[in-house]
């Protein structure tokens, strides 16, 4: 018993805390919050899912020494190595278009912010071009911020689409709903699911005439749908399409083409939903959070492979930064669009990348070194510095700036 009424025992868990749930992270009712996690032979899953990693506090591996080279991990946590095999070094013949070009529908009359945050974080993100489509005012911003974007349709390598659109029922119809509605369509996988997502769009029909069959939805570039756009996503689609929900865009989004769900249920099981919405869209998932979670296909093309990525300091909670991880994105699957035709699985990893240089970015900008998930500590293994500088606050526009400077640290660390 302690002494102090005021003070707390210290809590050391054996194997996982008391009452978390072991291999989905969630936390299902009582539990007890450790300090410190002793696991033995391998990492649990609750260590790196959220809600329950957060109860496991600092983690100690006690390894066995058990072979397990040939498992399958249920959930891998994504590091500095996925955020540098996503990027593509320039090469001495390449030109503007061979570094690849992303297109984006982002901003609207209502925000045109978030047309300027996108394409500037796409333009810093390693690739030759970045188009921009929208309404005059956000053009205007665009090539007030950034001279070099081009405006108008063309070749692309990858779309971005969403940020900063309005949802459905958020006023007017707006222009760049119509326009990301129609490039969608194209992404729709079975006929009849290409009827039935267009018949109430803003109350008003798209024409699908011209949206291809099966094969050549599945041969359209990647795709990263966002914010106002996710309610304009087919019923099925290939999983080149990237959907970047927080909690309660991916509530609405599994209330609209599943049953109904609250947020409440999508924080207390984010693996769960996640896994969910991936099954049902056949899109790649990536739930933002403190801990993200990034769901896609697997070298079977089963929307199973888990990366959780846990890089980023809680001062990237701040308007904009989904734009931002959004531009990035885009960026990074244009410049990766051969080896995704080659290997279609590798989106799981690029995207996840992408998140982790995101979060690498934001601490840069912030100076802050605290992230949501550290590395375990290894028994008998000499311990690492665990000082940590709580930095400052940062905008979106800091992170964007801070790009580079995360690029020179994926090009320097060793993977």
């Amino acid at each position: 018993m302690c002494e102090d009424a005021d003070s707390k025992p210290i809590v050391v868990a054996v194997d996982t805390p008391s009452g978390i749930g072991v291999n989905d992270g969630a936390l299902p009712g009582a539990y007890i919050p450790a300090d410190v996690t002793v696991m033995f032979g391998a990492m649990k899953p609750c260590a790196m899912l959220p809600p329950a990693a957060f109860a496991c506090g600092r983690v100690v591996v006690v390894d066995f020494g058990f072979d397990l080279e040939n498992m399958t991990a249920t959930v891998e946590s994504a590091d500095a190595s996925f955020a540098g095999s996503s990027l593509r070094e320039p090469l001495p013949f390449d030109s503007k278009y061979s570094r690849g070009v992303t297109g984006l529908i982002t901003g609207s009359v209502k925000y045109p912010g978030a047309a300027v945050l996108s394409t500037m974080a796409a333009a810093r993100t390693n690739i030759g071009m970045v188009r921009y489509l929208g309404p005059q005012r956000a053009q205007d911003l665009v090539l007030q911020s950034l001279p070099e974007a081009t405006i108008g349709k063309g070749r692309v390598e990858s779309w971005v689409v969403g940020c900063g659109v309005p949802a459905a029922g958020e006023g007017e119809q707006d222009m760049q709903r119509q326009a990301i509605a129609t490039l969608l369509a194209h992404y729709a996988l079975h006929s009849e699911s290409r009827a039935e997502s267009i018949s109430n769009i803003d109350g008003g029909d798209v024409d699908y005439a011209d949206a291809g069959n099966d094969d050549e939805a599945m041969q359209m570039p990647p795709i990263v749908v966002d914010a106002g756009a996710l309610d304009l996503l087919p019923k099925r689609v290939p999983a080149q399409v990237v959907i970047t929900p927080h909690a309660i865009e991916l509530a609405r989004l599994l209330s609209r083409i599943d049953q109904v769900t609250s947020v409440e249920q999508i924080n207390e099981q984010p693996l769960h939903y996640a896994q969910r919405a991936a099954q049902l869209t056949g899109a790649t998932v990536l739930l933002k959070g403190a801990l993200t979670i990034v769901v896609g296909p697997d070298e079977e093309g089963s929307m199973t492979r888990t990366l959780v990525v846990g890089r980023a300091p809680a001062m990237l909670a701040t308007a904009g930064a989904g734009d931002v991880l959004a531009g990035m994105l885009g960026a990074l699957l244009a410049q990766q669009a051969q080896t995704l035709l080659d290997d279609p699985a590798s989106i799981t990893e690029v995207v996840a990348g992408g998140a982790y240089m995101h979060g690498l970015a934001a601490a840069l900008a912030s100076q802050n070194t605290h992230h949501a998930w550290n590395h375990p500590q290894i028994y008998g293994a000499e311990k690492s510095d665990q000082r940590t500088a709580a930095g400052h606050p940062i905008i979106a526009t800091d992170v964007i700036e801070a790009i580079p400077d995360a690029f020179d640290v994926l090009e320097n660390i060793d993977n």
